[in-house]
């Protein structure tokens, strides 16, 4: 395999695209100008209810002139999603007022740190949101009027703000936006990031990503992901690049997806995990149609070796759509719609199954990327154009520039899993698109750390995660264990990701936490892992702890990710407790 002496340098795409604005709200003026009567944004009102590009543009306007008025430097956001989130993100842009949004399902201390550190004096919320708040006194609270229509009886709300003149452009600070991390790995961080960074990633994206290659009039985008996660909030201005259509649901999900008929997914792995769930209680012999799907996968791939290469145009991609096509299949597509022709996945690693389904039973393209909060969103993604399954996709090009870093931990590159044609490593990332540091400690370095292992595919030019590195656990019998790995394993079995490893050096020894949702029983998991896999024995988990429930907030962040510290911190007590070289099936309320 490929020996590193310090670092790799992974090869950038040369792509020559060049950033044509250099300030988001730019965007907006020119599709008011070339597409004025293009829905922007729609909502339920209860009836479905558009603001054009054009009327969007006005609105902003009046809004970054009234803003003006009120002599902040900081506006807060803590509410659920709402198109007053994107009108507020285009005047902050506009006015050079930086943006603080706040996740509404966030924990309550969480909201007081954020809320004090940034010294916020003027927060759009809602009143029922408006008790976590009680703290801060000096603040102007503006209660948003989620209709735009309806009178409020409260002092403040959000339709005041729009008056009738005009407020020109207003010179930019240097920094945008801060957006506090999921806290996944630990506190939330605020991150602090420029205008420029958020575009160079979102026209990348735009360019790359969301490039229809079907005969839509204009694509509809459902906004599904909470907008204070810097992934949905980004795709916004790449759609707004291609002037797309983005639409907010109601309670009533699939509802929504009848109503607007998206063409277009912006989702995470969890998020479809439930979507998959709901198929199976609606629609009758969906494990059927999974079982033809991967038996159609399976004879497709040996009859059509090529099928994972890259298709040069869209007519190309055309000619190499899966012909899958059953009754059930096509009650799933109008289930959601109708019209979906391309999902996007990110935040965690998609299970390989479920997205063989939706591509599959859609005829739809499912794309993986990887980024982070730190870096603006993506990092590398697959294109379009291509079906790499088990990749988050090349370089994103424009000025990124990863690296892969030699390891230097008394992890071993033998303990890692490589070929002659990989490269494995911690990815680093120099770009535009970098954070400008967290709020109130030093400045970013030249070079920031990712503090994930990836390997990078010679021949196919692909990224692939493979553990973040403060996961990698040393064993007190001297083994090297990688959680990741032994997860994507046991996602073939149980087919949902609402689980975690967790491996501990001390007690030496492989724990599974889940919740109660696995498909088989853990005696059963246990014993597929030993009879039909290739793990060692030390990596199979002997003691399976199952969760009632996961809160977001508390196990799980606001994009419903798995914050195993505090999953390992609700059941280490479970874990010392029981012998570590016995089978056990443990349950927590």
């Amino acid at each position: 395999f490929f020996i590193m002496t310090d670092y790799f340098d992974i090869p950038t795409p040369n792509y020559n695209l060049t950033v044509p604005y250099d300030n988001i709200a730019k965007i907006l003026e020119y599709n008011a100008q070339n597409y004025p009567q293009n829905q922007f944004l729609g909502y339920l009102n209860p009836e479905p209810t558009f603001i054009s590009y054009q009327q969007a543009l006005s609105i902003v306007n009046s809004i970054s002139f009234s803003i003006m008025q009120k002599n902040v430097s900081k506006i807060g956001f803590y509410a659920p999603n709402c198109v007053e989130f994107v009108l507020l993100d285009l005047v902050c842009a506009q006015t050079g007022i930086v943006f603080v949004p706040l996740y509404d399902t966030q924990p309550q201390e969480e909201i007081k740190l954020m809320v004090k550190e940034q010294d916020l004096k003027l927060i759009f919320t809602t009143e029922k949101l408006y008790k976590n708040l009680s703290f801060k006194e000096d603040a102007d609270l503006f209660f948003l009027d989620y209709s735009m229509t309806n009178q409020e009886s409260h002092e403040f709300t959000f339709k005041k703000l729009i008056q009738t003149q005009k407020y020109e452009e207003y010179a930019q600070n240097a920094i945008f936006t801060v957006l506090y991390t999921s806290g996944s790995t630990g506190v939330p961080k605020g991150v602090m990031l420029k205008q420029s960074a958020m575009l160079s990633t979102a026209y990348n994206v735009s360019k790359l990503l969301m490039k229809p290659f079907k005969n839509v009039e204009q694509e509809t985008i459902l906004v599904i992901l909470p907008l204070a996660h810097v992934y949905m909030r980004n795709m916004i201005y790449a759609g707004m690049f291609n002037h797309n259509r983005f639409c907010f649901p109601s309670a009533d999900l699939f509802k929504s997806f009848q109503i607007f008929q998206p063409t277009f997914l912006i989702v995470v792995p969890r998020l479809m995990q439930k979507i998959f769930m709901v198929l199976k209680q609606q629609i009758p012999n969906i494990d059927q149609l999974q079982k033809e799907i991967n038996e159609f996968h399976a004879n497709y791939q040996m009859q059509n070796p090529e099928y994972e290469t890259i298709a040069t145009t869209p007519d190309v991609m055309e000619q190499k759509r899966f012909s899958f096509e059953t009754e059930t299949s096509l009650k799933v597509q109008q289930f959601l719609g109708g019209k979906v022709h391309s999902i996007t996945v990110g935040a965690a690693p998609m299970d390989r199954n479920l997205s063989k389904f939706f591509g599959y039973s859609l005829n739809c393209s499912m794309m993986e990327g990887y980024g982070m909060t730190e870096t603006c969103g993506a990092i590398a993604c697959n294109n379009l154009l291509e079906h790499h399954w088990d990749s988050t996709g090349e370089n994103l090009g424009h000025g990124m520039r990863l690296k892969l870093l030699k390891d230097t931990s008394e992890t071993s590159q033998s303990e890692l899993p490589q070929s002659e044609q990989t490269v494995i490593g911690e990815l680093q990332v120099k770009s535009e698109a970098v954070f400008s540091g967290y709020f109130g400690q030093e400045p970013t370095p030249e070079w920031f750390s990712t503090s994930d292992i990836f390997e990078y595919n010679l021949v196919t030019k692909r990224l692939r995660i493979l553990e973040r590195n403060s996961r990698v656990c040393k064993l007190s019998n001297g083994e090297f264990v990688m959680p990741s790995r032994i997860e994507e394993i046991i996602k073939q079995f149980v087919q949902t990701d609402q689980f975690c490893i967790i491996a501990d050096g001390k007690l030496g020894r492989v724990v599974l936490a889940a919740q109660d949702c696995l498909k088989i029983t853990p005696e059963e998991l246990y014993k597929s892992l030993k009879e039909t896999t290739k793990l060692k024995g030390f990596e199979i988990p002997k003691l399976f702890v199952i969760d009632k429930q996961w809160q977001v907030g508390k196990e799980l962040t606001q994009s419903l990710k798995i914050k195993t510290h505090q999953v390992k911190k609700r059941v280490w007590g479970v874990i010392e407790q029981n012998n570590p070289d016995a089978f056990a099936v443990v349950r927590v309320e």
